[in-house]
């Protein structure tokens, strides 16, 4: 079990995704192609910076790990963590920079 304080991250980062995929399902309809150029820039910076924001909760949850060794707190068993791992190696172009076999990430965060 982790920390209420860890689940709240967790649940943010959730809710994050599924406003991230809505928005860059937007941006690929008909409705988005006929905005200004204007206002699909804004879009287009909004979905970047959310992605952004949503790497550094999969950081602070990967951190958790660093924690869980002195809290007793067992991240590996939540069920986000492997999803998040999951999710950021196939879309991060770091992973596919893969040395000795090991992705970056595993690495890095200690990730399962």
């Amino acid at each position: 079990m982790i920390a209420p304080h860890q689940d709240r991250v967790v649940a943010e980062e959730s809710e994050l995704q599924e406003k991230h995929i809505k928005l860059s399902s937007f941006i690929g309809s008909q409705t988005y192609l006929g905005l200004p150029e204007a206002e699909k820039e804004r879009l287009l910076r909004q979905s970047h910076h959310m992605a952004e924001y949503r790497k550094v909760l999969m950081e602070r949850i990967a951190a958790f790990h660093t924690q869980s060794q002195s809290d007793a707190v067992d991240v590996h068993s939540h069920p986000m963590t492997h999803r998040l791992h999951t999710e950021f190696h196939s879309d991060c172009l770091e992973c596919h920079e893969e040395q000795d076999g090991e992705c970056a990430h595993v690495k890095r965060w200690g990730l399962p």
